[in-house]
């Protein structure tokens, strides 16, 4: 289980508590996959399902504290959020948690990490077995009959079949850490007779999807994802993919400063998109990607 990781206090502007919530969500990210590793290390790639699940209990464990982390992180971002846009507001009780979904984070952790580590090994073991193989007979004609193999022994990269799987599985578990205080967000505002909509904020130098999910600005809440979902279609309405470091702002008035670079996006889009569907996404993505990129930090 991870330990509890506070929200920033005393942020002045919306923009600084935006930065401070999307740090926190990856704290709580970044513990959950410490103790993930941890228990990776005795993890034997020729015997995955037996050392495998011990692994999966506690990795399994440790998603679930970070998801019970990101909802407080949630809710206290919304209120700081809500007391710096609506001082005078009524006192809102946050809704409470929906109960995790153990059973799709086992799929995804298992799927990310043991199947794809068992499938990725088997590939390893034939390409060496292969690469065993080839005998021929020696061209010079000096020794007739004599043979020769011309292709030494493939190694079996086990060390890094594990550290690849690991990495897949950390990057899931950043996805359903970040998906916990988003939708904990959203159920705030859908509460919250005060609340207006949100705003997709984003880290510096995130991917083209997340740029482009920010592009659209504000989203009343009546209309959910709807305007995010014309762009890009997919499962889940956050649109929250693995190692995700974006955020979600709930919005109280019209007058809230904008997050960082969503007026940026919103021109991009409106520059570049030229048309609509796959077309214009993948307008947006060759704009955005090829712009001079700023150096992620936040």
């Amino acid at each position: 289980m991870t330990a509890p990781v506070a929200l920033a206090a005393g942020a002045g502007s919306l923009v600084v508590l935006d930065a401070a919530y999307r740090e926190a969500i990856a704290r709580t990210s970044a513990a959950v996959i410490r103790v993930m590793l941890a228990g990776w290390s005795v993890v034997d790639v020729d015997d995955l399902a037996g050392t495998g699940e011990d692994w999966m209990t506690s990795a399994v464990a440790a998603v679930l504290g970070g998801q019970r982390n990101a909802y407080g992180l949630a809710n206290a971002y919304t209120a700081q959020v809500r007391r710096l846009s609506v001082p005078g507001a009524p006192a809102f009780t946050p809704p409470p948690a929906e109960p995790p979904n153990v059973e799709q984070i086992r799929n995804s952790l298992e799927f990310t990490a043991i199947k794809t580590t068992a499938r990725e090994y088997g590939k390893a073991k034939n390409f060496a077995e292969e690469q065993r193989r080839p005998a021929v007979v020696d061209p010079s004609g000096f020794s007739e009959g004599f043979v020769y193999d011309d292709k030494s022994p493939a190694a079996v990269p086990k060390q890094k079949i594990l550290e690849d799987g690991i990495v897949r599985a950390s990057g899931a578990a950043v996805r359903h850490v970040t998906t916990a205080g988003f939708d904990q967000i959203k159920r705030n505002v859908q509460a919250d007779a005060a609340a207006l909509g949100w705003y997709r904020t984003t880290k510096t130098g995130c991917c083209f999807f997340c740029a482009m999910l920010a592009s659209r600005g504000m989203v009343y809440k009546e209309k959910s994802f709807e305007a995010s979902n014309a762009r890009f279609k997919g499962p889940g309405e956050q649109k929250v993919h693995d190692r995700c470091g974006c955020g979600l702002r709930p919005v109280y008035t019209m007058d809230d400063e904008l997050p960082d670079q969503t007026e940026e996006f919103e021109q991009l889009w409106a520059d570049s998109a030229d048309g609509s569907g796959k077309q214009a996404i993948l307008n947006f993505r060759r704009a955005y990607e090829g712009r001079v990129a700023p150096q992620p930090g936040r």
